[in-house]
């Protein structure tokens, strides 16, 4: 995420206001609708696509057009046979090596991207879930008035988490018009976190990680909990202590600079060279033909969009927390968990239990079939079952197959059985042979509850 927050740092000449609350939920709504597309739509439909894709993001990529131009420029002049004679020299220069080494640097960075994003996914969804554990235990063993202050804190704690993970979400145009919507916080609670910076460091959602640990410690000493359950809660909150915390821990440090710096220099210096490469190896003067030009100019801007898009993509990736479409819904994950919280703090105890009405549930299902009878028909030859006939024997009558020839004669079916029969005889021996050995191994009987002194359980 450090290569990301380099970018934005870059691109903020270009967008340094901040995102209101309007356009980050404007982001969120295209980023879930184009989520939505992958398998939804057939190949060519998704091909043509142009929101949300690679091509967009290429097409404000400086070095993308300056190796398209430097092409052009070379074909324009080869076909007016005004190139100078040294280029004529260099035109079979083999640069095909550097650009070797390039892809292979810059799969390693979009690979280093990807499990990047794969990890804080995974963490932002482990957030998520606590808040619906804590919920769910503090509905069902806590008062409701200790409940639904718990659950506030903790969906407090999963917003403010957030918060200086990136350019793009900060207190007044996340936290303060989610708070707002859905009253999380009191006015004396505010003027609290008001007090700590929320966009720098991790203090404010610590700060309400303590109140939670409090509220826990509270209800303990009032007796409302019992120890075990306390300890549970403690848990499960610590536990969302630690998830924002390598968050923050992986957006400090991700990435080398001098890695990323190394992969920028050598495709500024390797795509300009293809495209003269390109430009002079296409021919000049008489040699120079149109559908030449045309066929190596796609191989140019093939070339640039793999170089450069590859490094974008990984970019984009680096900042899992960006304004871009295809980073994490984080709006998504902080509404549904509200939601699904407050839904779950609504929820209503069924009936007291009743014998007789588990009893008419059981009478209404069908029967289970035994585990070890299921063992048992797996482990026989893996043959139709049309070929058995009743009682579980091999059927040699054609009947079975629909007037085709039957599998077996009588003498194979009868073989099959005896060797059957044979396994059966030698499974049994050897189980009961451990059980002789293991006996005597012991050398003394086994200590039965009757054998015991009354008093040892006493």
């Amino acid at each position: 995420m450090v290569v990301g927050k380099l970018v934005n740092s870059v691109r903020g000449g270009l967008q340094d206001a901040e995102l209101s609350w309007d356009e980050l939920q404007a982001v969120e709504k295209r980023r879930r609708s184009i989520l939505k597309r992958q398998g939804n739509f057939s190949f060519f439909r998704i091909v043509f696509f142009w929101d949300g894709t690679l091509l967009k993001m290429l097409s404000s990529e400086p070095l993308l057009w300056l190796t398209i131009i430097i092409y052009a420029f070379i074909r324009i002049f080869a076909h007016l046979d005004a190139l100078p004679e040294v280029l004529n020299d260099i035109a079979g220069a083999d640069i095909g090596v550097i650009g070797v080494f390039l892809s292979f640097f810059l799969v390693l960075f979009v690979n280093d991207a990807n499990s990047t994003v794969e990890k804080i996914y995974g963490i932002s969804m482990q957030c998520k879930a606590r808040v619906l554990d804590v919920a769910a235990l503090a509905k069902t063993t806590l008062p409701r008035k200790y409940a639904l202050r718990l659950v506030r804190y903790m969906n407090a704690v999963h917003i403010a988490g957030y918060v200086g993970l990136s350019r793009v979400y900060t207190y007044s145009n996340f936290f303060v018009p989610i708070n707002n919507l859905n009253r999380l916080l009191t006015p004396e609670e505010i003027e609290r976190i008001e007090s700590i910076d929320m966009n720098d460091g991790e203090a404010a959602y610590r700060e309400i990680i303590t109140w939670c640990l409090d509220e826990v410690a509270t209800a303990a000493d009032e007796e409302l909990i019992s120890g075990f359950v306390a300890s549970k809660f403690r848990e499960l909150i610590l536990k969302e202590q630690d998830s924002f915390g390598e968050l923050f821990d992986d957006e400090d440090q991700s990435i080398s600079f001098a890695y990323y710096h190394f992969i920028c220099f050598l495709s500024a210096v390797y795509l300009p060279l293809f495209g003269m490469s390109a430009g002079l190896v296409a021919g000049i003067g008489e040699a120079a033909y149109w559908l030449t030009d045309i066929v190596a100019g796609l191989i140019v801007v093939l070339q640039a969009i793999f170089v450069v898009g590859l490094r974008v993509l990984a970019e984009n990736m680096s900042d899992p927390f960006g304004d871009d479409v295809d980073n994490l819904s984080v709006l998504h994950y902080i509404n549904f968990t509200w939601k699904t919280s407050m839904q779950m703090m609504l929820a209503k105890k069924p009936r007291p239990i009743e014998q007789d009405t588990e009893e008419r549930l059981c009478e209404g299902r069908p029967p289970l079939e035994e585990p070890w009878d299921a063992d048992e028909k797996n482990a026989r030859v893996d043959v139709s079952s049309s070929a058995f006939g009743a009682g579980g024997s091999l059927s040699t009558s054609p009947s079975n197959f629909s007037g085709a020839a039957p599998l077996w004669s009588t003498d194979e079916v009868a073989a099959i059985e005896m060797k059957w029969d044979k396994e059966d005889t030698k499974s049994k021996q050897k189980s009961k042979s451990k059980s002789r050995h293991s006996s005597s191994d012991r050398g003394s009987p086994l200590v039965t509850h009757s054998s015991v002194p009354s008093d040892a359980y006493e």
